[in-house]
């Protein structure tokens, strides 16, 4: 089956510098595919015949960005995916009398935000 390869790089958010070793995944499947090199750069192949693919890069101290893609865009040109550093969260869960929760169901959001003066956000 002919394939296609899909050239990019990550940069951090002012574009200047490559990011390394950003886990690449595609296709919804949340499976690592690749990972970027010391100049950010990382390949993906996709079928010739796929006219999009979902692209999403991570590291856990980065804030990651996902993509549907065009296919037939990035055929003679790279992708380029600026990505900004992150912050780590520890969430404790614990009940009224201060003791841990097991099995406490969570959510998170991946919409941004800014902290007040308090911290909070």
């Amino acid at each position: 089956m002919p394939v296609v390869e899909i050239h990019g790089v990550v940069v951090d958010e002012n574009g200047a510098i490559p990011v390394k070793d950003m886990g690449i995944f595609a296709d919804n499947r949340g499976t690592l595919i690749t990972r970027t090199n010391a100049r950010g750069q990382f390949t993906v192949t996709v079928p010739d015949d796929q006219a999009t693919t979902s692209i999403v890069v991570w590291r856990e101290d980065v804030m990651g960005a996902g993509y549907r893609i065009d296919v037939a865009n990035f055929r003679e040109r790279p992708l380029i995916v600026a990505v900004e550093r992150g912050a780590r969260i520890e969430i404790y869960v614990v009940d009224t009398a201060g003791q841990p929760v097991a099995q406490a169901k969570l959510s998170c959001s991946t919409h941004g935000g800014t902290t007040n003066a308090a911290g909070m956000c």
